[in-house]
């Protein structure tokens, strides 16, 4: 006599169906197909021929997603569900309002609020089954179940909407700043070009006057330590020492406290030429306003 067959495990059949439908919600491509799904779920543990998900933006359902076990009945109920899902949305409350009567039946809706991390993202809504339905405990652990599982997907959904509006933002920040380095890169070369040219001489002294940099002219024709040598980290009292001019009214000072352009002559010898340079301080302004460096034009 052959063994007997074990039997078959209760509610096998509808642990499938909950496993195959909780896949759906969360491997769906869109938002749109994951609470379409969802809403069928909840359909099913509830025995519902109605159910419907609304996703809310502040107070006011946007989107709505529908599982309808009587189509034509959808249209009719449709008012009464969003009102009753906006009601739950705004009290974070179960809401059972009055039932509705569809055509010789009376529809009984049944909205709770998906809330996840503090927050009401929208409600659920449904239509009670009543007798026919499943009552009790295991019933309303199905339903928070679901309604957690919709709530955490919405919630992932939302997230990720606002990561990729965020990244869209900084790529097009990145690009502006990206197209506005390469504009200041070519007046550099521009500007750079020019004062290399020029057989005027041209330096920039930091807040402390101590010279940061110096062009081509100031190193080939007046060299501080021979033939090529720069002038960058001296100090700019040490140019003037070499022009044989005293610094008691000083222009780059002047420049730098009073933050405005700063004209300038002095008696100079260049190379055993004695002359006059005519000398210009030109403020480089800061983000407070006041001269964080000095142009000097000789």
């Amino acid at each position: 006599m052959p063994p007997p067959k074990s039997p078959r495990p209760p509610g096998g059949q509808d642990t499938r169906i909950l496993l195959e439908a909780l896949a759906g919600v969360f491997g769906s491509g869109t938002l749109q197909e994951s609470m379409t799904v969802g809403a069928g779920l909840l359909a099913h543990v509830l025995s519902s021929e109605q159910a419907a998900v609304f996703l809310a933006d502040g107070e006011e359902p946007l989107r709505e997603y529908w599982h309808s076990g009587v189509p034509e009945d959808r249209e009719r109920i449709r008012a009464t569900f969003k009102a009753t899902a906006l009601e739950a949305v705004r009290g974070g409350l179960v809401v059972i309002p009055a039932p509705v009567a569809v055509g010789e039946r009376l529809i009984q809706p049944c909205a709770h609020p998906l809330r996840t991390g503090g927050r009401v993202l929208g409600a659920i809504c449904f239509s009670d089954p009543g007798e026919q339905g499943q009552k009790g405990a295991d019933r309303d652990r199905l339903l928070e179940a679901v309604t957690s599982v919709l709530a955490h997907k919405a919630a992932s959904h939302e997230e990720a909407v606002r990561y990729r509006a965020q990244r869209e933002r900084d790529q097009r920040w990145f690009k502006t700043l990206d197209n506005h380095l390469r504009v200041l890169d070519r007046e550099r070369q521009k500007f750079a070009a020019f004062v290399n040219q020029t057989d005027t001489f041209v330096y920039v002294t930091d807040g402390a006057k101590i010279i940061r940099w110096n062009n081509r002219a100031m190193t080939v024709l007046y060299p501080p330590d021979g033939a090529g040598s720069s002038w960058v980290g001296k100090s700019c009292s040490d140019v003037c020492s070499r022009l044989r001019e005293e610094c008691a009214d000083c222009p780059v000072s002047a420049a730098l406290e009073r933050a405005q352009v700063i004209h300038h002559e002095l008696r100079a010898n260049v190379r055993g030429t004695e002359g006059l340079l005519y000398l210009t301080a030109l403020p480089i302004l800061g983000p407070s306003g006041g001269a964080d460096e000095i142009m000097v034009m000789s």
